[in-house]
């Protein structure tokens, strides 16, 4: 064999393996927007392991901004995208994407991968559905005790806040049985879920009256003030960060930083569509989704605010230091 078809057929080979056979098509249906800090991380790593190759369309729910009465019809009209698009595969984003999109999409044959699911799948009518697999995302509220009692050792009671949307609703069944007062290695806990933006705020301004050592912010994109109009997270996470008397810590990494909260061990987004994007490269060389049990992502990474422990005084234990992430 001459060297000139020897490098032909080399060339050849070279590019059959570095490129796919033909881009898949793939609509990712998410239950909120664009511009909410969790959806941009978990896009961020779909687009990392899969943009280069495959072509992505999205549809937003906006459940967080919407009042719950239009979820069904936003719902519709993510139904009638994806008839209008016909992807090769799709992504359901979150609890509400699934909720009301699951048990449809297990009729068809297209191959569907849900991320950040807080509740069990089975309550949203996809058991034993032959083309649906996803990642679920598991709120760290436990450990998180812990990793504030490591920061304020003489801690004794936490109030934990979360608005009173639907992740915040299948999060605390699933982590905590939907108890408001629970002992949680040996720190009281109380739980509360929140919708009015007034009393959220009273309960952050009264928190050092009620002898709360520290408050833990879950979820706060879905309060409504008085009007009923929705508040932007980014102005209620920012009143909360220079109203607070208490430290304040935070379970998702959009909650960390200079006029956020100080963090603590905390969920990444980016995990969830990581995690996704391998289920999805399975599923496009060949794997049924049905044969793919559902996974768990990362759980958890310590992201501490720089600002936030020096408002507070407090001081991160340096065996965590070693494997924190900080910011400002």
């Amino acid at each position: 064999m001459n060297i000139d078809k020897l490098g032909y057929i080399l060339g050849l080979f070279f590019i059959c393996w570095v490129m796919p056979v033909s881009a898949a098509h793939i609509l990712v249906i998410e239950s909120y927007h664009k511009e909410y800090r969790w959806d941009i991380g978990y896009k961020s790593a779909l687009y990392d392991q899969l943009g280069a190759r495959h072509q992505f369309n999205f549809f937003e729910m906006d459940t967080k901004r919407i009042p719950k009465s239009s979820f069904q019809e936003k719902a519709n009209q993510a139904w009638s995208y994806y008839l209008k698009t016909n992807p090769d595969i799709v992504v359901l984003a979150d609890d509400n994407a699934l909720k009301y999109l699951g048990k449809k999409f297990s009729e068809t044959s297209t191959p569907v991968v849900y991320l950040g699911i807080n509740n069990n799948p089975r309550n949203y009518g996809i058991y034993n559905s032959s083309n649906i697999t996803g990642v679920l995302e598991r709120p760290l509220i436990k450990r998180s005790i812990l990793s504030v009692r490591r920061l304020i050792p003489k801690l004794a009671n936490v109030l934990v806040l979360f608005d009173a949307g639907n992740t915040s609703l299948t999060s605390l069944s699933i982590e905590l049985s939907n108890r408001s007062m629970l002992k949680i290695h040996g720190v009281t806990v109380e739980v509360k879920l929140i919708e009015d933006y007034q009393l959220w705020q009273f309960e952050i301004t009264s928190a050092s009256n009620n002898k709360y050592d520290a408050i833990i912010i879950g979820l706060y994109h879905a309060l409504r003030d008085k009007k009923n109009q929705h508040v932007s997270s980014i102005t209620a996470i920012n009143w909360a960060s220079q109203s607070s008397l208490v430290p304040l810590f935070g379970l998702w990494d959009f909650s960390v930083g200079k006029h956020r909260t100080i963090g603590g061990l905390v969920l990444q987004s980016y995990d969830q569509g990581y995690q996704a994007s391998l289920l999805i490269k399975e599923i496009l060389s060949g794997t049924s989704p049905g044969d793919i049990r559902p996974q768990t992502a990362k759980k958890g990474t310590y992201i501490y605010s720089r600002n936030r422990l020096k408002n507070y005084d407090l001081t991160v234990p340096d065996d965590i230091v070693k494997v924190a992430k900080f910011v400002e």
